[in-house]
């Protein structure tokens, strides 16, 4: 139901298996609880109601080994794990971001006993999902989706409904690389690719310094190629208007959309500039093979900000403008303005 519906019935609520007995043939199918949401020790209070767990290990256990034999059998594994709904939200800061423990040791026993597992991932924030990716095929994040969310992630395992979400927020490598998002400033000694061994750059000596999943990123059924950036001129005033393209062909067998993204970078100005900024996005759909030109419209405006004058305006000088699947896109094109 998610954090914040506290007077939401749970009763209303659609769960997975319902929503794939209601969509498909279930004959080769099974279904298992593998673990409760949260351990026997946990407790959780909510608005006016609290979460404890009535499973004895025991119990715990059973629902364990009834999931991995079923796992041993089976040629694929759909797990749905992620946070009770209790745990995101207002006062819900965690210093550990992970899958809660008791469902880490089911996706563990799971995993190794199959190998083709389905994550569908519960959440209200981004988590570490190191150990998630590196033993599921794929994931599908599906936030707290709502009374009617199970019904949707049928659609999607089942093939009715191809994804096309993108991250509104970076997810970091770990909890050590907290606060991480793509808006951030340039540092004096930049990271540089290649340079991991040079101890004075701005870097992690035990992760990588780019989160694990980046803002705007989101995979689909099928895959895209973006053409590099053109402009249709190179010089900006207070009056005109720059229109920058580029073509996005689907190079994968089946129809999906793609969400072409387009950041600016301000390269020099009087107060520190983010290294990117998202200024829009187009979403396009197109079949196998299929290609279409993507064009974005940029003026004066789109590059005003608070300057050393207290004042919302621009600043001449050299632009950089990228277009791509994602804020690492390194897809770009420069334009000067000159008011």
């Amino acid at each position: 139901m998610g954090s914040w519906s506290f007077i939401g019935d749970a009763k209303d609520v659609t769960n997975l298996e319902e929503a794939v007995k209601a969509q498909a043939d279930t004959t080769n199918m099974s279904f298992h609880a593998g673990s409760p949401m949260l351990g026997s020790d946990i407790r959780l209070e909510g608005f006016g109601e609290a979460m404890e767990q009535s499973h004895t290990p025991e119990e715990e256990e059973t629902m364990l080994l009834e999931a991995v034999n079923a796992a041993k059998e089976a040629d694929v594994v759909v797990l749905a794990i992620g946070e009770d709904r209790l745990q995101s939200g207002e006062a819900t800061s965690n210093a550990n971001i992970r899958i809660p423990e008791i469902q880490q040791r089911l996706l563990e026993r799971v995993s190794k006993v199959n190998e083709n597992v389905v994550v569908v991932l519960f959440n209200g924030r981004p988590l570490d999902l190191r150990d998630v990716v590196s033993k599921a095929k794929a994931v599908l994040e599906v936030w707290m989706p709502g009374t009617e969310g199970a019904n949707a992630i049928a659609d999607v395992v089942f093939g009715a409904y191809a994804p096309s979400g993108k991250l509104t927020m970076s997810f970091p490598y770990s909890v050590g690389q907290v606060p991480v998002h793509y808006n951030e400033y340039s540092t004096g000694r930049p990271h540089v690719p290649g340079k991991d061994k040079d101890r004075f750059r701005s870097k992690y000596l035990d992760i990588p310094n780019a989160p694990l999943f980046p803002f705007g990123y989101g995979l689909g059924y099928t895959s895209f190629e973006i053409s590099d950036v053109t402009l249709d001129k190179t010089e900006l005033g207070m009056e005109n208007e720059i229109k920058a393209s580029v073509t996005v062909k689907n190079t994968g067998d089946t129809a999906g959309t793609e969400t072409v993204q387009l950041y600016i970078h301000d390269v020099a100005a009087s107060v520190v500039r983010p290294v990117k900024e998202l200024k829009d996005f187009r979403k396009v759909t197109l079949q196998p093979g299929e290609e279409q030109k993507v064009e974005f419209t940029i003026n004066e405006k789109e590059l005003r900000f608070l300057t050393e004058n207290e004042r919302v305006e621009s600043e001449n000088g050299v632009f950089e403008v990228f277009i791509g699947s994602d804020s690492t896109t390194e897809n770009k094109a420069e334009f000067v303005l000159k008011k």
